[in-house]
């Protein structure tokens, strides 16, 4: 079986488009020329409007923009849009790790896969239904530092593919061409038949 290897749901805008998301949006042009910067919280609710709750006026409509091309949630739940002209590495890093947090920005490259060992099976005695979502430590070099499991089955399958996971390379996390440390989820759904 191979294991499906998807990046999370966070999402992230390049160049000022979103990327991974169905309504694109654009880090407003006369915001970026003043240098506005700030969070946009929009809260999504299954029977009402979405609604602003708090930021900048003049980046309020973006938000509204791509928080309109998401499904309604099954309960009311806050997204913050984090508009950000010149992210520093970390403030990228922490950004990116926030649950319900979406980077606007322009230049930003998020890691991406490059290559993998051979794809494995995964024997059914080492199986357990489930969901398994593994962070990776991606460096500057495109090698990966480190592993932990933010969801877990505790499988012995699970164990084999985080090794496999550890054993792939990448292109590196970029600001403006600048690689920079940065984190990769992978998600696999261990149903009856195997990721």
């Amino acid at each position: 079986m191979l294991p499906i290897i998807r990046l999370s749901v966070v999402a992230v805008v390049v160049l000022g488009a979103c990327v991974g998301r169905q309504t694109p949006v654009v880090y407003p042009e006369d915001a970026w020329n003043l240098g506005t910067e700030g969070d946009v919280v929009v809260e999504k609710c299954p029977t009402s409007q979405d609604r602003v709750v708090s930021g900048p006026i003049e980046l309020r409509p973006a938000a509204l923009q791509m928080a309109g091309g998401e499904p309604k949630p099954a309960t009311c739940t806050g997204t913050t849009y984090a508009f950000r002209k010149h992210p520093t590495p970390e403030t990228v890093r922490l950004l990116l790790d926030q649950d319900d947090t979406v980077l606007i920005t322009r230049g930003l490259e998020k890691p991406r896969k490059v290559s993998c060992p051979a794809p494995m099976t995964f024997p059914d005695e080492g199986h357990r239904d489930g969901v398994s979502v593994a962070v990776l430590t991606v460096e500057p070099s495109g090698q990966v530092s480190g592993l932990s499991l933010k969801k877990s089955t505790g499988s012995a399958n699970e164990a084999r593919w985080a090794e496999w996971l550890k054993a792939c390379t990448f292109s590196p996390a970029s600001i403006d061409g600048q690689p920079f440390q940065a984190h990769f989820q992978s998600r696999t759904d261990w149903g009856s038949s195997g990721p």
